[in-house]
């Protein structure tokens, strides 16, 4: 599979000569990564050219090893940024200039969206909704990943809020993903926890994680499944 000697020479070697962060002056949290973003996507057209380009919070950024990538059946691109909320990505690619030339660069492949964890964690669900359908315009044909279920018991306790509205907004947060996704929702919650305040013993690696095994056994093939099919030729 081509796209696991991509993985690799992205991992291990072009990555390893790359600043995750520099130090831009912005207000703008993304641009201080689009050196990285620029680099990974020039570097992944010239091996062989880019698929998918996944991007999103923590739970993306889970995605973002060599282990987890070379399973993907065609050379994929991951800008997934830990602590990062949709409006973080959608003022990225409307306000930023870096933002908006990389939106050119990849506006025209397949697109995975993992975000909405961080807006009820941070506790910005007031800009949930626009943010989300701000992707959507941009991204039209993109598909989504919900959030699964977390440890709500301990995430309440540490932020001093109560689990019920913990609960009640990762709820609502998935509603409205599966709102602006429609058909192109990959829906985690079934294998996470129907309940969003109790995961299931395997799913998770730590409050809000998942486990690289629910990743390799789960995640993963759920998500080559729903944008791939089972013909992956084309």
């Amino acid at each position: 599979m081509y796209n696991k000697f991509v993985q690799w020479v992205w991992f291990y070697i072009i990555k390893r000569l790359t600043k995750r962060k520099s130090n831009k002056n912005t207000k703008y949290i993304l641009d201080n990564f689009s050196d990285r973003f620029n680099t990974q996507l020039k570097a992944l057209e010239l091996l062989g050219g880019i698929d998918l380009v996944i991007f999103g919070d923590s739970n993306g950024e889970e995605l973002a090893d060599y282990k987890s990538m070379k399973r993907f059946p065609k050379i994929t691109a991951n800008l997934s940024i830990g602590g990062t909320r949709a409006d973080h990505w959608a003022e990225f690619f409307t306000k930023s200039k870096y933002g908006r030339e990389i939106c050119q660069v990849i506006k025209n492949k397949k697109i995975l969206i993992n975000v909405g964890g961080n807006n009820v964690l941070q506790m910005q669900m007031t800009a949930l909704v626009s943010a989300l359908n701000t992707l959507k315009r941009i991204f039209p044909n993109s598909y989504w990943i919900n959030i699964p279920s977390v440890y709500a018991n301990l995430i309440a306790n540490l932020q001093g809020r109560s689990v019920r509205t913990l609960v009640s907004e990762l709820k609502e947060a998935n509603d409205y993903i599966g709102q602006v996704a429609g058909e192109k929702l990959i829906d985690i919650r079934y294998f996470t926890g129907l309940d969003e305040g109790s995961p299931y013993f395997y799913v998770l690696k730590d409050a809000v994680h998942y486990s690289d095994v629910f990743d390799y056994k789960i995640r993963i093939p759920l998500i080559i499944e729903k944008i791939y099919g089972r013909n992956i030729s084309s």
